[in-house]
């Protein structure tokens, strides 16, 4: 009998994206209630529970939920933090010449990239040089001199 009251239907919201994440939470919180009927009504005469402390255990974790809900939302926009796509529009300084035959290597967020020129790039980039990072082949960035904030030129 116990068991039965722990089952719980299927989420709702369509699998994917940042509405399953809370959607899981507000099913946990649709579970806390049958459990707590059970805990309030005794199972066994063993267990207990005040409907005042099931109440404000319901009140807080609903309000924690929202929260985490509201913001996982919000971070729908943002563009992505960590990855590949996060790299794009970067700029970097060439630790070794790069060219568009041959690659060289930049430091890019303190890490150290094998890179290649962009085709619109000239055809060497040197030592020193300001680049952006515009896209990836394999493991290897793509670059071509940085825009007018740094211009090509040597980095500081």
């Amino acid at each position: 009998m116990f068991r039965s009251f722990l089952h719980l239907s299927p989420c709702p919201v369509a699998a994917g994206g940042p509405e399953r994440c809370a959607a899981s939470g507000s099913g946990g919180l649709c579970g806390l209630l049958p459990a707590g009927a059970v805990a309030f009504g005794g199972w066994d005469g063993y267990l207990r529970v005040s409907l005042w402390v099931l109440l404000g255990l319901l009140a807080v974790l609903g309000v924690l939920f929202a929260g985490m809900f509201g913001r996982l939302l919000e971070a729908r926009g943002e563009p992505p933090a960590t990855g590949f796509e996060a790299m794009i529009g970067e700029v970097g300084v060439v630790r070794e010449p790069v060219g568009k035959k041959f690659s060289g290597w930049v430091f890019v967020r303190g890490e150290r990239w094998r890179a290649v020129a962009a085709r619109d790039a000239p055809h060497v980039i040197g030592s020193g040089d300001r680049v952006e990072i515009v896209g990836f082949r394999g493991n290897a960035v793509i670059v071509r001199p940085a825009g007018p904030e740094g211009g090509p030129g040597r980095a500081s």
